[in-house]
């Protein structure tokens, strides 16, 4: 079978990251994806002339519908059909079932090809669909948060039962900002099991690594399994496709404890993925963004002479901002980040330089960084490592 993919990107921006992403989740399902093709916001007439090319060519069509798109990419693709747009009574009921949508009417987010399937978006309002012409396929789903689940959930039996795919697969998530550790244990686990997908995804320090294999081979891919857990046991963090913050939440609710967080560099990305989970506020107590050195001072309790001989970048500032919300008595655990995101340093301080306190009651404990890349990456990487030190220190508990 030949697939193709279609993305759509600003002309200034790089997707390579975002597409690795999205082909290793197809590979990981037995879909080998041969043609990318990479298309502007607002060029329907190319989009138009490339449909039409990888339809003839390809047996399997994939395009992300991405919300930036200028033209009706619906319109576009049932012109190149020859088919027509409706309005798709069961993507109507489940997008009714969200209630009001601001910004786009139900009517327009339901219309799709006629004779189209509707493939369940059941994160959000935008719905996927699937359209066979003989023995060509066009799955269109929208490049929301959510739409590898939206594949893995839909797309990929949908792919297994049409071409007779019966692979197994597992997922193990780690943390780890030593890449070269993750490459150096994948590699020498796929020179001994030559027979096994094995397949991973790195991004700011989190790591999604995928096993693939036959129903035959299970004995294997279960050795494979420990074997990676044993080598990786420090890194690990769920056995399952969990997020960071998803597992914090969970942890959290298995030993009903509430959190803290006040941070400085983070500028409250930790504290924004925590509560992004349904159901946090139930153990989330607060965050504090203290990003000036007043406020480490009139909201954490930071001392002055800390900052003046120490600076707001130390092991003494991270320790005394998680002091600072331990004394308040409201949590059982709190983490607290400093640091330098860049562009510039500060002074004999290097730009990467991040101090993170996770503590409790009993103690708490401050770990030095020294994250790597730009501003939006710096900050990205502590954010997860903020995470990933709360979920150990919550396993403990």
């Amino acid at each position: 079978m030949k697939t193709a993919l279609i993305v759509f990107k600003d002309e200034s921006s790089s997707k390579t990251e975002e597409i690795k992403k999205i082909t290793d989740c197809f590979l990981s399902f037995g879909i080998n994806v041969e043609t990318i093709v990479s298309l502007s916001f607002n060029d329907d007439l190319l989009f138009f002339r490339q449909f039409n090319e990888l339809k003839n060519i390809v047996d399997n069509l994939i395009i992300l519908n991405n919300k930036e798109i200028t033209f009706n990419l619906d319109e576009s693709i049932c012109r190149a059909l020859d088919t027509e747009l409706v309005e798709n009574e069961l993507a109507s009921d489940i997008i009714d079932s969200y209630g009001s949508y601001e910004g786009s009417s139900v009517k327009e987010l339901a219309f799709m090809p006629m004779d189209a399937t509707v493939i369940p978006n059941n994160y959000g309002f935008e719905q996927g669909y699937l359209v066979e012409d003989n023995d060509f396929s066009l799955i269109v789903i929208p490049e929301t948060d959510n739409y590898i689940k939206m594949f893995e959930e839909y797309v990929a039996p949908y792919y297994n039962k049409k071409y007779g795919i019966e692979k197994q697969r597992n997922i193990l998530k780690f943390f780890c900002i030593d890449k070269k550790r993750i490459d150096r244990v994948i590699q020498n686990a796929k020179l001994i099991n030559k027979n096994i997908s094995l397949e991973y995804s790195y991004l700011n320090g989190d790591v999604t690594l995928t096993v693939v294999y036959q129903k035959e081979q299970s004995e294997s891919a279960y050795k494979l399994l420990n074997q990676l857990k044993i080598e990786l046991q420090d890194l690990l963090y769920a056995e399952v496709d969990y997020s960071l913050e998803q597992t914090v939440f969970d942890l959290l609710k298995e030993k009903n404890k509430k959190i803290s967080v006040a941070e400085s560099f983070t500028s409250g990305r930790v504290s924004s993925s925590i509560i992004s989970i349904s159901g946090a506020s139930e153990f989330f107590y607060e965050g504090i963004v203290a990003y000036s050195n007043e406020s480490k001072i009139d909201r954490l309790g930071v001392k002055e002479q800390t900052l003046k001989e120490k600076g707001a970048v130390s092991t003494e500032t991270a320790y005394e901002m998680a002091v600072g919300l331990l004394l308040k008595g409201e949590s059982d655990i709190v983490v607290s980040t400093t640091g330098i995101a860049g562009p510039n340093s500060d002074g004999d301080k290097p730009v990467g330089l991040g101090y993170i306190a996770v503590g409790t009651m009993q103690g708490v404990h401050v770990y030095k960084n020294l994250f790597n890349g730009d501003r939006k990456t710096i900050t990205e990487t502590a954010k997860n490592t903020a995470l990933f030190l709360v979920i150990q220190n919550l396993k403990k508990l």
